[in-house]
């Protein structure tokens, strides 16, 4: 956004660590989707990009009253990283902020990844740590990966939504009102996981 000329602001729980991570180039300001007392975070933006924290997962209750004060505040239009498959499972909270978006008067993009890297340094590091193994049920599925993490990419591999859609194809004429599912190129993807690890860290094992 930066390249194209936007001016950008990033609303983070811990400030700090968000200038840490942007450094002079943004406009950083403190956002907690629990307290209201910082939804004047959304004042004076036209659209965002819309991050579910992994630990909230009450939706009606603490993401949609956010939501809702950015629509008062003028924000028009949202991008909301959710997951693949949110469409038919209504277990997941993604699925719920989906269907706030549609209920309202947003204009919306839905971009859809089948896997974050973050669960790789958290739900799986048992497995990885102590069996070497990535317990998915996935077979030899091709899968997308993003990663939730603040902070400029450094390598060229490394996953972003941008990176499967080009910046022509993220205009607000082209996107809104879409659900984009993000797809790894051959050679990558679930099956590609383990042979990365081992390439990057060495086996777990002694």
């Amino acid at each position: 956004m930066l390249r194209l000329g936007a001016a950008v602001r990033v609303a983070a729980r811990n400030v700090d660590a968000a200038r840490a991570a942007f450094g002079e180039s943004v406009e950083v300001v403190p956002l907690d989707y629990t307290d209201p007392a910082t939804f004047d975070a959304f004042a004076g933006i036209d659209r965002m990009f819309l991050l579910r924290p992994p630990t909230i997962a009450d939706v009606d209750r603490v993401i949609a009253p956010a939501l809702d004060a950015a629509r008062e505040r003028r924000v028009r239009a949202a991008v909301f990283l959710s997951i693949q498959g949110a469409v038919r499972n209504r277990l997941v909270p993604h699925r719920a902020i989906e269907e706030h978006l549609r209920a309202t008067s947003w204009s919306w993009t839905f971009i859809r990844a089948a896997y974050f890297m973050q669960n790789l340094a958290t739900t799986h590091a048992p497995g990885i740590r102590d069996l070497d193994a990535i317990m998915i049920p996935a077979g030899r599925g091709r899968a997308s990966g993003t990663s939730s993490a603040m902070g400029r990419a450094r390598r060229s591999d490394a996953p972003a939504a941008a990176r499967w859609t080009p910046v022509r194809q993220m205009s607000p004429q082209r996107t809104l009102g879409r659900q984009r599912t993000l797809h790894e190129p051959p050679g990558s993807g679930i099956t590609a996981l383990p042979r990365t690890i081992m390439r990057e860290s060495g086996p777990c094992g002694g």
